[in-house]
């Protein structure tokens, strides 16, 4: 069996966007590791096919902790010998490039989910610039989740067209169409706007992410505030983990602590519930590799509104699944919402085109035998051998 090691900074990347992919490829051929922070719940998550080898990495730029990581990586790879490694977020694609450079790994394979440097600005892009150009060097592959991504890197010179390739139309792991099922819509519906204390006929805008300024929730909260003193009932809907140094004002924190019509929920496993709940879909991201929740969103009928970057303008399609608007630009994102709002309608038509759209081109289905045949064209000689 060929080796495959997948790492990630935090198990959270495994779990929301790998985890069943990552099963399906160990079933097709590949003995599969996966490195990441020791977390107990997810190793016992875990299925049988996967093996677990925790390597602590943080995030911050700590050379002490940084050494260390990539030491143990190190040392993982030149005692399994791995055919291949493939890698996501930025740290842990740093480390594990540079590791797999070292110990001569074939195989290294940069899943570009996202360009960290596009939403920061100053020395600080300079610096995120170099430690993303040196990634792609030290890959002997990059594989970006969007055809956007793709071009942007090579203009900007951060490795050749013929070193990259986007897998099927895009995206980190398609949508699961099943679990998404519209036939329940109305029952979760019903169900979570009953917990939540949201009324039947309230209109609710939704998001689903990480909370921090690069995702635009300051504009997000900013505009729902505006629109939540003009007539009709809203509320605002938010999913995901808050992150302690996430660039959140103070207005913007307090509002979603204490206010009634904004619901913060924090990590969900079962978030296809809840954007039941949703009347909109709002990402009004600075930066974004695809924007996987744009096609849960639509997966469930739910229009959506996004910014118009590389990534998220392939992940809808503008005008009959959802908006797109310019990034940071509230005033956009305002007429935006008070459109979808103010047109049930509009809304009803959206949604049923973004569920068509991402049945025919993002089921998770098609995918993943897509990443298969992917994955064995890299590994070309092994492959022709007749390992898989």
């Amino acid at each position: 069996m060929v080796k495959l090691c997948n790492v990630a900074t935090v198990p959270f990347t495994v779990r929301v966007f790998l985890l069943e992919q990552l099963d399906y490829l160990a079933h097709n051929g590949f003995a599969v590791s996966v490195v990441c922070n020791e977390d107990p719940v997810f190793r016992q998550d875990l299925p049988a096919t996967i093996s677990y080898r925790p390597i602590q990495m943080d995030r911050t730029t700590s050379m002490g902790s940084t050494w260390l990581s990539l030491w143990q990586m190190y040392r993982l790879f030149s005692a399994e010998k791995f055919d291949m490694i493939q890698y996501q977020t930025p740290k842990a694609a740093l480390l594990a490039s540079l590791a797999g450079w070292i110990t001569g790994v074939p195989v290294r394979l940069y899943c570009q989910w996202g360009i960290r440097y596009v939403g920061v600005h100053g020395w600080q892009r300079t610096l995120f610039r170099f430690f993303e150009w040196l990634t792609c060097l030290l890959s002997t592959h990059v594989s970006p989740d969007s055809r956007g991504n793709l071009e942007f890197s090579v203009k900007e010179g951060l490795y050749t067209a013929d070193k990259a390739s986007v897998v099927h139309f895009g995206s980190a792991n398609g949508v699961d169409m099943d679990r998404f099922a519209w036939e329940q819509k109305d029952e979760w519906r019903r169900n979570a706007r009953s917990e939540l204390g949201i009324g039947a006929e309230d209109v609710v805008f939704g998001f689903v992410g990480r909370l921090n300024r690069d995702k635009g929730i300051n504009e997000l909260v900013e505009v729902f505030l505006q629109l939540a003193q003009g007539p009709g009932s809203a509320h605002l809907l938010l999913i995901g983990p808050m992150e302690e140094q996430g660039g959140l004002e103070p207005d913007v924190l307090q509002a979603i602590d204490s206010r009634a019509d904004i619901h913060y929920l924090g990590e969900r496993w079962d978030v296809e519930k809840y954007y039941a709940v949703m009347d909109a879909f709002v990402l009004p991201s600075y930066r974004e590799g695809f924007g996987s929740v744009l096609l849960e969103a639509q997966a469930m009928a739910v229009p959506v509104i996004t910014t118009d970057i590389p990534g998220p303008r392939e992940a809808i399609a503008d005008g009959e699944t959802g908006l797109l608007i310019p990034p940071r630009d509230t005033e956009a994102l305002r007429a935006a919402m008070l459109r979808l709002r103010e047109d049930p309608k509009l809304r009803s038509a959206m949604g049923n085109a973004g569920r068509d759209f991402v049945g025919r081109r993002f089921r998770q289905s098609e995918f993943w035998p897509q990443v298969l045949l992917h994955r064995r064209k890299l590994l070309g000689e092994k492959c022709q051998e007749g390992v898989l």
